[in-house]
C-alpha cells in the first residue's frame, strides 16, 4: 500500500521475516520518498496481511490488515499511525473468513472519518464500517 499527499509518504506492507513469520510493516517519508523512516512493526504474529490504508487530513495514517484469530477465522484490525510513527494498539473492526476470497480490505476518509470496506464470504455481499477518529 502506497499514500501520497504532498511531500508526505505512506507505505505499508507485508513481508516475512527470516523466521518465516508474517509481518505487517509501516513507514513514512517526509521528502517525497527520496528517505524513509525505520520500519515500524505494526503485527508479527499470525497475520495474513492483505494491506489497506489512507491519509488523515491531519497527517496521519490509518493502516488495515487481517489478523489470523483460529483456524479458518481472521479479524480485520486498523491501527493509527501519528506523523511520529507511534502506532496505536490494533483495534479489531470485524470477524472475516481466513479464506482467499475474504480479498483485500479498501479504505478511504474524508479527513476526519475513516471508512473500511471488506467481503462478508458468509454473507456473500460488501461490509463497510465507519471508524470514528480521535483527535
Amino acid at each position: 500500500m502506497l499514500l501520497a499527499r504532498g511531500s508526505q509518504l505512506a507505505v505499508a506492507w507485508y513481508t516475512e521475516d527470516k523466521q518465516k513469520n508474517a509481518v505487517v510493516k509501516f513507514a513514512w517519508s517526509k521528502d517525497q520518498g527520496k528517505t524513509f523512516s525505520p520500519p515500524l512493526i505494526l503485527d508479527d504474529k499470525e497475520n495474513l496481511g492483505r494491506v489497506a490504508g489512507t491519509l488523515l487530513a491531519d497527517g496521519r495514517a490509518i493502516v488495515a490488515w487481517f489478523d489470523i484469530q483460529s483456524p479458518g477465522k481472521a479479524s480485520l484490525v486498523v491501527t493509527l499511525i501519528s506523523t511520529e510513527g507511534v502506532a496505536e494498539k490494533p483495534t479489531i473492526v470485524a470477524e472475516v473468513a481466513a479464506s482467499r476470497r475474504s480479498g483485500f480490505p479498501t479504505m478511504t476518509s474524508n479527513g476526519k472519518v475513516a471508512f473500511v470496506s471488506w467481503t462478508d464470504v458468509e454473507k456473500k455481499r460488501i461490509r463497510t464500517a465507519r471508524i470514528e477518529l480521535t483527535p
